[in-house]
């Protein structure tokens, strides 16, 4: 299918598989005038499965049925990452996994309008005690420094990511030290991507709740240092189901807008 430069996008957080949230996704970009979707990981890609064949199929029907061009996702840390391995970018840089179902691989750069995004998908799983490696749990999952290498220290104007960057709120855990000391290398990694890259807007899920925050450092220069910022947003999932886990990002001039309280 032809690809277009959408002038307004739907932000979706975690969808986890969720065929039917996946529909009232696209019905709200229709709604909203969205000509595309993206999802920020925990997408559910589990094609070794006939339920996850059976989501893929559904995401691209239910984009097709809306007239939504591309429903574009970047990876969480509840994917099978040796499949996803596995799939090659067009020369566009994005994988085509369904006509209108489309990754964008880690660090990978690409520009609608005049609005430069980047991918760092990947995160941590904290349940991960729960899982079963090669079942419902791939090695693979976590961000890595080479991910981060790859998206490179050009400037961006929207950076989306799965986890968030070390010092924007999260939701608190209590969790062993070595999995606390995982899940803070991860959000470490996404903060030395912020810090290279200086988004305006930084866009993450996985936590399953609803942030704004701006997230400041300094930065040395010639007439001493100078704080920089960017604003992160942090957006819900298929679990809450609503306003929570959605929003609008306008493009050329850039603009997020929160989703609205009533979802339909």
């Amino acid at each position: 299918m032809e690809q277009v430069e959408p002038r307004r996008v739907l932000l979706a957080g975690d969808t986890h598989g969720n065929g039917r949230w996946v529909g009232a996704l696209c019905k709200l970009a229709q709604q909203h005038r969205c000509e595309v979707i993206l999802q920020l990981g925990d997408f559910g890609y589990w094609p070794h499965t006939s339920k996850g064949r059976r989501f893929l199929d559904q995401v691209d029907r239910h984009a097709e049925r809306y007239g939504i061009s591309g429903f574009y996702w970047i990876d969480g840390n509840h994917e099978n990452h040796d499949m996803l391995a596995a799939e090659e970018a067009d020369d566009d840089g994005f994988a085509t996994i369904r006509d209108r179902c489309r990754y964008a691989p880690r660090g990978h750069r690409w520009r609608w309008g005049q609005v430069d995004f980047g991918a760092l998908g990947g995160a941590f799983s904290m349940d991960h005690h729960y899982r079963v490696e090669g079942v419902n749990w791939w090695a693979g999952e976590m961000l890595a420094d080479a991910d981060v290498t790859r998206l490179g220290d050009g400037p961006l104007d929207v950076l989306l990511c799965h986890d968030a960057p070390e010092g924007a709120p999260i939701r608190e855990f209590e969790l062993r030290p070595r999995d606390a000391l995982l899940c803070l290398q991860v959000r470490e990694r996404i903060l030395q991507a912020v810090k290279t890259t200086r988004p305006k807007l930084v866009v993450h899920g996985h936590w399953h709740r609803r942030s704004s925050s701006e997230l400041t450092w300094a930065v040395a220069g010639d007439e001493g240092s100078r704080r920089l910022s960017t604003q992160v947003e942090g957006l819900a999932a298929d679990k809450q189901g609503d306003h929570r886990a959605w929003a609008i990002l306008e493009v050329d001039p850039l603009n997020f807008i929160d989703g609205e309280a009533r979802v339909s």
